[in-house]
């Protein structure tokens, strides 16, 4: 059992970060327990985005990031075999769990958006390491969509045990994620390469032949059976066909680089939509 103050330095000092820790003491007791991406994914999202909504000036948070992805792509970024496609793993103890979420699926898009917002620049070797991991895990996930039979993802995939790169596991059902297709939009937006564009296209295809519903968009039991269930999550609304407009459309002038900030703040304050009558809503409902 490791014991840490949980104060912002010192969190910038773990490689990365437990599911959970216990906190009835003075001090936060952090234990060996699974470090995974599903139910912690916003804590690195916001690291890199609230030194963005800063105006890049409160660096320690910039500093946690690059300290929490050095850490993720030393100890947790694995390749598969026999097509050597990038995935990250969780870890138990000094366990790695050849497993990947498709909740995971939204680091493609933040590598990305930390590669090009690098205080050394785009060019840097740390930038490109970021960018370059951030593709590869883009391929990786568009995959999970493209095997299945459905073209549609499965919630998670396993690495091990398996002689083509990942398997189906325990959790065969697709609920309407936004985690990939987020990447994909960040992705082409930043680096212009239409493939992003094609997959998503290819995505929303799938979600349009086995997933609508004449009251809605269903999700859908297993991804290889295709057997709808009845359930629409709201982020489907809220975030997948948000993303999925936005890369095929060309109109619309959001730019992630210099606007980001202004969109951050509208993240974190768009409970008062009062005070935002003079933004444009495009830009309010990108985050």
């Amino acid at each position: 059992m490791t014991k840490y103050h949980l104060e912002p330095w010192a969190i910038g000092r773990l490689i990365v970060i437990p599911f959970y820790c216990h906190v009835f003491f003075h001090f936060a007791i952090i234990e060996q327990v699974l470090i995974t991406f599903a139910p912690i994914n916003s804590f690195y999202e916001y690291l890199l985005k609230v030194w963005l909504q800063g105006g890049k000036r409160e660096m320690k948070y910039r500093h946690m990031y690059d300290k929490s992805i050095n850490g993720i792509i030393d100890k947790l970024v694995h390749m598969s075999r026999p097509n050597y496609l990038t995935y990250v793993a969780e870890l138990k103890g000094d366990r790695v769990i050849h497993k990947m979420d498709h909740l995971a699926c939204f680091l493609g898009g933040t590598l990305a958006l930390g590669a090009y917002t690098h205080p050394d620049g785009l060019e840097s070797i740390t930038a490109q390491r970021q960018l370059k991991t951030g593709k590869q895990l883009a391929y990786t996930c568009y995959q999970m969509y493209a095997r299945s039979k459905s073209g549609l993802s499965p919630e998670f995939v396993r690495f091990d045990k398996t002689i083509d790169d990942f398997a189906i596991g325990n959790a065969p059902y697709y609920i309407l994620r936004p985690e990939t297709v987020e990447t994909l939009f960040i992705l082409h937006h930043l680096t212009k390469d239409p493939v992003y564009r094609e997959w998503g296209w290819e995505i929303f295809q799938a979600i349009e032949e086995h997933c609508k519903t004449d009251a809605g968009y269903a999700a859908i039991q297993n991804v290889d059976t295709m057997e709808q269930n009845n359930r629409m999550e709201s982020f489907f609304l809220a975030e997948t066909l948000k993303y999925l407009y936005l890369l095929q459309d060309d109109a619309n002038d959001i730019d992630l680089l210099n606007t980001v900030s202004e969109m951050l703040v509208l993240t974190l304050i768009r409970a008062l939509p009062p005070l935002l009558s003079h933004v444009r809503l495009d830009i309010a409902l990108l985050y």
